[in-house]
């Protein structure tokens, strides 16, 4: 397997395409459903971590180590429970009732790039989300499909400057009390939504 942030950024040019077919307007929809997903998940991990580490789930056979370290299958079932959210809202987003703006984009160059924009950062929610979870897990999969020792420098800086959406726009999972971007983000977009 290639290094991660080139999956990552070819999943997000992906999204990206996806922006440009279907308009802004539409993609626009979609970043409120994606916004607020990341919003629940920012404020759901760090609960359900600290049932984990308080012993409140282990009849589910979820156990800590330490402090901040889970059992291997622990961060499996974690990382695998919080993705499949993550895709069943992205799934809806896409394929549901969509919460499309109202209006006619603008046509040409400029729909376009608005299309291409929008796709970009709805991509990067989604991929980044994804590759969030998996590093937040301590990458519990295969070498064959994430190696954490192997990474590049790339890889290693942005996720040490805390680029990954959750780390970036959130609170970071880190606890309940950080509210992040991802609420300012998601008031705007209703506003816009209901305004227009």
């Amino acid at each position: 397997m290639g290094p991660i942030e080139y999956l990552w950024l070819i999943l997000a040019m992906f999204f990206a395409f996806v922006g440009v077919i279907r308009g802004f307007l539409k993609e626009l929809g979609v970043t409120i459903v994606l916004v607020a997903t990341l919003f629940a998940l920012d404020r759901l991990i760090p609960l359900i971590e600290q049932f984990i580490r308080d012993g409140k789930l282990q009849f589910l056979g979820l156990k800590a180590i330490a402090p901040n370290q889970f059992e291997v299958s622990t961060n499996l079932l974690l990382m695998i429970v919080f993705q499949l959210i993550l895709l069943a809202a992205v799934f809806v987003a896409y394929q549901g009732e969509t919460l499309a703006f109202e209006g006619s984009g603008p046509k040409g160059f400029l729909g376009v790039m608005l299309g291409l924009m929008i796709g970009m950062a709805n991509g990067y929610l989604v991929t980044g989300t994804l590759w969030w979870l998996l590093n937040h897990y301590r990458y519990p999969v295969s070498p064959a499909i994430v190696d954490p020792t192997k990474m590049t420098e790339l890889a290693r800086s942005i996720i040490n400057n805390g680029l990954l959406p959750l780390d970036l726009l959130g609170g970071g999972t880190t606890s309940v009390d950080s509210f992040g971007l991802l609420s300012v983000i998601l008031v705007i977009l209703i506003i816009l939504k209901v305004v227009r």
